[in-house]
């Protein structure tokens, strides 16, 4: 009765091609580096959206939980930091109902007057983006403790997040890109994730932050 990480470092190094979240280059006014930020969300948001105006874009969501929300808006703010370098964002969550739920609902902003060429993409690594001696690789992912209610109903499943690595190789955020159906297992695979460690992605033999995909998998 255990969750794994089926060896995280191969996991990692071993994604399937053409599942890298990758966000075309902005162009001014245009804000073309969110037009494919759809894989980006968590899966456990309500009514998540991009939206575009002459001002810019915006990327809004919904959750009953208030870190499902707060871990969004830091890896969002850290793409887009990321692609853009010093990009215009404004963020900002707060208490809100959506069909009788309570919960928080969050918007980034980010402004449209960005000059061509100026951002670049961002990849959740696979396996062509991933180099063995630069990537960001284990080295404290301990695997989450089996949910003691999912135990008793047996219930399995497997939670693929998204992690943002720090520089430091701190866990900066955490998704869940796809759900294992059980609430339970996603929220126990977050929580563990945010304590893991990894020794940072180098660039330039200087350590970067990154972005990387953890398929989870709890059986009985």
């Amino acid at each position: 009765m255990v969750a794994t990480l089926k060896q995280v470092v191969l996991v990692i190094a071993m994604l399937a091609a053409g599942g890298c979240l990758s966000m075309p280059a902005g162009r001014a006014g245009g804000c073309a580096l969110l037009d494919d930020w759809a894989p980006a969300f968590d899966a456990r948001l309500q009514e998540p959206r991009v939206s575009r105006d002459a001002g810019g874009c915006s990327l809004e969501g919904f959750s009953s939980s208030r870190q499902v929300v707060e871990q969004q808006v830091k890896l969002i703010e850290a793409m887009i930091g990321d692609a853009c370098g010093d990009s215009r964002t404004r963020a900002s969550f707060a208490p809100a109902t959506r069909g009788g739920l309570a919960g928080h609902a969050f918007t980034v902003a980010v402004s449209g007057d960005r000059d061509v060429g100026m951002c670049k993409p961002v990849d959740v690594p696979d396996a062509s983006g991933l180099d063995a001696a630069t990537g960001p690789s284990s080295r404290y992912l301990t695997p989450p403790k089996y949910p003691a209610d999912a135990i008793r109903q047996g219930i399995e499943g497997q939670t693929v997040l998204v992690v943002l690595v720090e520089i430091s190789g701190d866990v900066g955020a955490a998704i869940v890109e796809t759900s294992s159906s059980h609430p339970e297992l996603d929220e126990a695979a977050v929580a563990t994730a945010l304590e893991w460690r990894f020794h940072p992605k180098l660039q330039d033999a200087r350590p970067v932050r990154s972005f990387v995909r953890v398929p989870v998998d709890f059986l009985l």
